[in-house]
């Protein structure tokens, strides 16, 4: 960072903004205003990726925080215009008071500077809150412009298309997107931000987007979740395989429409996935299920080394490199499932931001899973929550002599104990140690009896429960079950609590939510089942640093819950947040209902 200049982090973090990775653009900016506390383009750029990441809320507390309304310039204004209106869509029930609150404070910004964005953007609030007297004079204006019509940017081409849009010219506005759509280039967070607000239009004027042609003239790539079998052995170096499996790929590629892909980097199918990637210019972001050094002996070396070059070579070039899970590899062929959860989880994630499409590309020689684990099982997972997959037709015996992937193979690590995919929950009541003696029998009767009625609502779900104080640990056997459950425990605590208890402010309970691998066994002390492992641990240190009243989840979580529960649950970026006893920084996201649900 310190060899970092301002310029260069700015940059980097606009960057991330227009391929979309918001979070990385956030994380970016955020850590650069660390050496750079002072910079108001790190400030606006950290709070515009909150903000079109959908943490509206957080975005709001960072924008007074860092009181980018007092900045001078047209951005850093409707910035705060944006907030609004991004406030009165999230709400539960989206008013024409709210819209018209976010039209003026644009309209104002419009009238003072003429310039076209804050102008466009007021005229279409205008509309979507029952105006259209005042939306269609602006949008008159704005085509009447001579600087917007010499204006060769995306964003001045596309405003042209929606003031034609406002004005009922629904054909020229589709010949001009398509215009756009060439000047966006890869430009994919603008061409999202477009398409959102033309389908806000086109719904509440009754039109079908799809007859339209208005959002296909606006097409973003697919986000791509990539697998395929791994190889050892003489074979696994034979160019002639590669050769005939990367012509298949490129093909694939194009054919599907890629543009971000999301997965491993195992030997075989993996590498040559990503490098066709890098080779199309396609964003590669890699994910590995546990360290880095195990899954290198595990799932490239027995490849032969020239694999372990090119991995580092990939690895080098990805856009971002995840780690499903910190821990080593133990022997346990649900770590590789695991790690291909969180890459579809993410992949979706980022197709949400986008509003964009996912595909799964799958090398697979169209044999079952003889394990737990690999690409039949991947492609299964991806069907059952609906998605669609392209087959790559690869010949695994052509290209392997003695294959015996990593996840058949044991290691001293195995033990006698199973492990789980589980979803796990911490919570705890903030001012609980305050409460006077007297009134602890009142806790207990009260918020602790309805977490108990609260948790018996789903007592086909709960595998464990336990508590101590005012803590609770439960583990969950589905992830949907678990975003509901937490979230139902946190809307269970009532501000009558502060009177009942002899607390001078309401209890507020925080939550915190992970699902990862987990050990099932009898505990020796108790003589009863229970669930322990290095992933309990790092979810107990989570609850500590979650702000009060919220739900806190890690993004495995967030990442899975996208692939599996679709858009029942919100999960918005709240940022790298350093967890309790040194356990380091980690990806976090605040759980909502999503306005859908």
């Amino acid at each position: 960072m310190s060899e970092q200049t301002e310029l260069s982090l700015v940059a980097d973090a606009e960057t991330a903004l227009k391929n979309g990775d918001l979070f990385k653009a956030y994380d970016i900016a955020a850590a650069a205003l660390e050496a750079f506390p002072a910079s108001a383009s790190l400030r606006y750029q950290a709070v515009l990726a909150l903000a079109r990441s959908g943490a509206t809320e957080n975005a709001q507390r960072l924008y007074e925080k860092y009181g980018i309304a007092s900045f001078d310039s047209v951005d850093a204004h409707t910035l705060g215009a944006r907030l609004l209106k991004d406030m009165a869509f999230e709400a539960e029930t989206s008013s024409s008071a709210s819209l018209l609150k976010a039209a003026a404070a644009y309209h104002r910004i419009y009238e003072k500077t003429g310039e076209y964005y804050p102008g466009i953007n007021a005229a279409t609030l205008f509309l979507l809150a029952g105006d259209a007297g005042q939306a269609e004079p602006i949008a008159r204006r704005l085509l009447d412009d001579p600087a917007l019509q010499r204006d060769t940017s995306y964003y001045a081409t596309a405003t042209i298309a929606e003031a034609e849009l406002l004005l009922n010219r629904q054909a020229d506005a589709v010949k001009t997107l398509v215009r756009a759509r060439e000047l966006a280039g890869n430009d994919y967070a603008s061409l999202a931000t477009t398409r959102r607000q033309f389908a806000r239009i086109l719904q509440h004027r009754g039109v079908d987007a799809r007859e339209s042609g208005l959002l296909s003239a606006l097409a973003i790539p697919k986000v791509a979740f990539y697998c395929g079998h791994m190889v050892s052995g003489p074979g696994g170096l034979d160019e002639g395989w590669q050769a005939e499996l990367r012509a298949k790929l490129q093909t694939a590629i194009r054919e599907t429409n890629v543009g971000i892909g999301f997965g491993g980097l195992a030997c075989g199918a993996d590498i040559l996935f990503a490098e066709a990637f890098l080779e199309r210019g396609i964003e590669l972001n890699v994910v590995l299920p546990f360290k880095q050094d195990d899954y290198l002996k595990y799932s490239v070396r027995p490849g032969g080394e020239p694999w372990v070059e090119r991995f580092h070579n990939c690895l080098k070039r990805a856009a971002s490199v995840t780690l499903a899970s910190f821990d080593e590899y133990v022997g346990d062929p649900a770590q590789y499932t695991y790690g291909s959860s969180v890459a579809m989880g993410l992949g979706h994630l980022r197709a949400r931001h986008l509003q964009t499409d996912t595909v799964q590309l799958a090398a697979f020689d169209g044999v079952s899973a003889a394990g737990l684990a690999g690409t039949a099982t991947d492609i299964a997972t991806w069907k059952k929550f609906g998605g669609e997959t392209s087959v790559i037709a690869f010949d695994r015996a052509a290209a392997s002599h003695t294959m015996r992937p990593a996840i058949e193979q044991k290691t001293e690590k195995d033990g006698p104990l199973s492990r789980q995919m589980r979803s796990i929950i911490f919570t705890d009541v903030h001012g609980f140690s305050k409460i006077p003696e007297s009134r602890i029998p009142r806790f207990w009767s009260g918020i602790m009896s309805r977490c108990a009625a609260t948790i018996a609502r789903f007592d086909k779900n709960v595998l464990y429960r336990n508590t101590w104080g005012d803590a609770l640990y439960l583990v969950i056997d589905h992830i949907a079950a678990a975003a509901d459950l937490a979230l139902s425990l946190h809307d269970c605590v009532t501000t009558e609590d502060a009177n009942d208890l002899g607390l001078g402010h309401a209890p507020k309970l925080r939550v915190a939510l992970h699902h990862g691998p987990l050990f099932e066994g009898i505990d020796p002390v108790c003589g009863q089942k229970t669930f322990f492992g290095s992933e309990v641990s790092r979810t107990a240190r989570i609850e500590p640093v979650t702000p009060l009243g919220a739900v806190y989840a890690t993004e495995p979580f967030a990442a899975i819950l996208a692939m599996q529960a679709g858009s029942q649950f919100a999960c918005n970026y709240a940022g790298r947040i350093e967890l309790a006893k040194g356990y380091g920084a980690f990806r976090m996201y605040r759980l909502t209902r999503s306005a859908q649900a």
